[in-house]
């Protein structure tokens, strides 16, 4: 209570202070208002003498100590000042003093030590100036000062009556207070000792009744915590004899080892005491699952898992670990209980006995890939088994007929030049024998065709096979043809590129591929020409893929990488023709799609037919494009791609449009040697089956041309024998070209 008198003596000395302030603001504020209002007639008649009047006027007010009227860009028009002894000082007109205005036009207060300034603009219809009033608040805190002085006097004799009044009244409830004093600081010590109960005052005895009540608490609390720390030492003895425990503070230092564990690694316990606990480690495990179990107890939870440790001669050891963190009041760890138990020996029975169920599964699957190994082994040899014989029984039935065609019409003529040869005339005979002899020689190629392919498919066949040169070769094989070609009036050619067009090869057997392709090529050829080509190759295409969308672009090129084409590629049309244009990249065909932003694909295709005509172009198109791709049949386009994309259809595009890329060699640097007629063409639908035995085009005029339907057959073995591949390309009504690659001499 005594307290209080000051604080209230200084309140009160506050407020009355709080009132002349605000006093004063209210009529500093009035005054400046006044001064703003009655000088915008003098600022706008530039009447600076009747504003100085007014200003000397109103200086006259007490705790004025300075008034200025500036125009709206701070520029002094009227100064008036206070001295000390009361007069006053007006400044110069006009002078060249100018001071800082606020930024907002509006009223603003700033209050300082010893006094405050008020700012007011002057409004005429528009901002033209500022009132600045300089308030001193000296007196008001002299007056304060004074007031706080007669209150403390005030405050200092009531505290001393008081202070005589309680000092009396107070004396024998103190007395008890301290005997209660007294009888707390003992309760540590005493617990369940009893205070007498007063009854001269209500506070006191209940104070005391509360006292005696705390005591009693206190030594029941006592007598649970003493049963609680027996029985913890119980549990704890029974832990230690059990598990292996360890108590670590947060940053890992060992601070209790149990026996068992010192006796598990062989440590001391001032070799461990101290020491971080990652002395324990070993290198079993990452730095990672030790952040992640860090990670775990950090958070407050406990962590159960499997821990590798090592002891002092870096033994490996198993341990079932569970570390629990113990919780300060804000539920923060403070430190982490480790409770393990060794599982060494159950670890190494687990592990012997899953290498003992790997091997018996490895045993297993050895058995079963074996049986299904030896199962596949035979169904295979059952079904090629199976197969020869479905291949004998056609071969000898095609073989019969192919035979039996050439001897009938042998038999026949013979037997009517037998019965009528008198009745014939000379040119009948002729003709007729000329027959017999066609169908002879006829007969002839078709056993030794036999032959071949038998020997062929035995694996008995003699393979002469040595550096030969293919020009000397292809020279030597078309000198044969010239007469017949000539006779006929097919122009023959012979066009090779290359410097060393040379391969390991069996001279006749390619000889004897040659010949048949150019036999081929003179019967089914009319009129035009043949072409012989033998030139060098690199394999593998370069496929050049255009669009815009980066998905598809992806998708393709995942695709041809897999495929192990080589590819480059660009998201636009501009990009595509300055690769084009590159005179040191070879593209072999062109993938674009027909919508991109850059260019229209239309233009990019029309582009490129200007200025490369036979390069293979296919169009990536989508459903909505059917005009589009309407536009695009006069560009001679080789194909189209719809989006989405399947791999059925792209592998299917690429054969169609670059047949090679079916028949890659491993070989890079190989010869491709071709030959072009300008005869009837094969049909398309054909053109799968020309390699197959006793095959022909089954048409009327191909089967004038006879043959024995296994000379293709032949061929395609005997370049395949070669480690190359022999296909056919061919148009109906434009000719067929026979192409087959040889590897190169390296």
């Amino acid at each position: 209570m005594l307290c209080t008198i000051p604080l209230y003596v200084i309140h009160e000395a506050q407020e009355e202070l709080g009132f002349i302030f605000e006093t004063a603001k209210r009529e500093t504020k009035v005054i400046a208002n006044n001064i703003a209002i009655n000088s915008v007639e003098h600022i706008l008649t530039r009447d600076y003498s009747s504003l100085e009047n007014l200003l000397l006027r109103i200086a006259e007010f007490p705790d004025i100590i300075n008034i200025q009227v500036s125009n709206e860009f701070g520029q002094v028009l009227s100064d008036v000042i206070t001295s000390k002894d009361g007069l006053y000082e007006v400044q110069p007109r006009y002078s060249l003093i100018s001071i800082k205005v606020p930024k907002k036009n509006s009223y603003k207060l700033i209050e300082y030590d010893e006094h405050m300034d008020i700012w007011t603009p002057i409004e005429a219809g528009r901002h033209i100036g500022w009132v600045k009033i300089k308030y001193s608040l000296v007196s008001a805190k002299k007056h304060r000062n004074e007031r706080i002085k007669d209150y403390l006097l005030d405050g200092a004799i009531l505290s001393v009556f008081i202070s005589l009044f309680l000092l009396l009244s107070m004396r024998r409830p103190l007395s008890m207070i301290n005997k209660a004093v007294n009888f707390s600081s003992r309760l540590d010590d005493k617990t369940g000792e009893q205070l007498p109960v007063s009854h001269q005052s209500i506070e006191i005895e209940k104070l005391f009744k509360a006292l005696n009540k705390t005591s009693l608490s206190l030594a029941a609390q006592e007598a649970t915590i003493k049963k609680g720390i027996k029985d913890l030492e119980t549990q704890k003895h029974a832990l230690d004899e059990h598990s292996i425990v360890t108590i670590t503070d947060t940053s890992g230092n060992i601070k209790y080892a149990n026996d068992k564990l010192l006796k598990m690694t062989n440590y001391k316990s001032e070799e461990l005491l101290g020491k971080n606990s990652s002395i324990l480690r070993g290198s079993y495990h990452t730095e990672k699952f030790y952040q992640d179990v860090q990670k775990v107890i950090s958070e407050g939870k406990s962590w159960h898992g499997e821990v590798v440790c090592e002891d002092k001669q870096k033994k490996r050891h198993w341990m079932q670990t569970t570390i629990v963190p113990f919780l300060d009041d804000k539920g923060s760890p403070y430190e982490y209980v480790t409770i393990q138990s060794d599982i060494s020996a159950q670890k190494d029975t687990e592990n012997l006995l899953e290498i003992n169920n790997t091997s018996l599964e490895l045993l297993t699957k050895e058995l079963e890939d074996k049986v299904e190994s030896r199962t596949s082994d035979l169904r295979k040899a059952n079904e090629e088994l199976s197969e020869l014989n479905n291949i004998k029984s056609e071969f000898v039935s095609v073989v019969s007929h192919e035979l039996r065609t050439p001897l009938t019409s042998i038999k026949s003529f013979a037997e009517i030049l037998e019965d009528d040869f008198d009745e014939l005339d000379s040119d009948t005979r002729n003709k007729y024998l000329s027959i017999i002899n066609e169908e002879s020689v006829r007969l002839g190629n078709l056993i030794n065709d036999v032959l071949d392919l038998q020997k062929m498919d035995a694996g008995k066949t003699t393979w002469n096979i040595e550096k030969t040169d293919l020009k000397r070769l292809a020279v030597t094989t078309i000198e044969l043809f010239s007469k017949s070609y000539a006779d006929k009036g097919l122009t023959l050619n012979l066009e090779m590129s290359g410097e060393d067009l040379v391969a390991d090869v069996d001279s006749d057997r390619i000889k004897q591929v040659l010949t048949n392709l150019l036999s081929n090529a003179y019967k089914f050829t009319e009129q035009g020409s043949v072409t012989l080509e033998l030139k060098q190759v690199i394999q593998n295409p370069t496929v050049l893929i255009v669009d815009d969308d980066e998905t598809c672009l992806v998708y393709l090129e995942i695709f041809l990488e897999g495929k192990g084409v080589k590819f480059i590629s660009c998201d636009g049309a501009k990009k595509a023709i300055e690769i084009l244009e590159d005179k040191n990249k070879h593209i072999d065909l062109l993938i674009t799609d027909i919508v991109m932003p850059d260019m229209d694909g239309v233009e990019l295709i029309s582009y490129i037919r200007n200025i490369n005509k036979k390069l293979p172009i296919v169009a990536i198109s989508s459903s909505g494009d059917a005009s589009v791709l309407k536009s695009l049949l006069d560009y001679n386009i080789s194909s189209f791609l719809d989006k989405p994309f399947h791999p059925e259809s792209i592998s299917k595009t690429l054969n169609k449009v670059l047949g090679d890329t079916e028949y890659m060699s491993e070989n890079k640097q190989m010869i491709q040697i071709s030959v072009q007629d300008s005869g009837m063409g094969i049909p398309e639908s054909e053109l799968g089956h020309v390699f197959e035995r006793f095959h022909q085009v089954d048409n009327s005029e191909t089967r004038e041309k006879g043959g024995s339907g296994l000379g293709l057959t032949i061929c395609k073995d005997i370049i395949e024998h070669h480690k190359g591949k022999l296909w056919v390309k061919s148009v109906v009504g434009e000719g067929s070209r026979f192409i087959f690659n040889l590897p190169l001499h390296m």
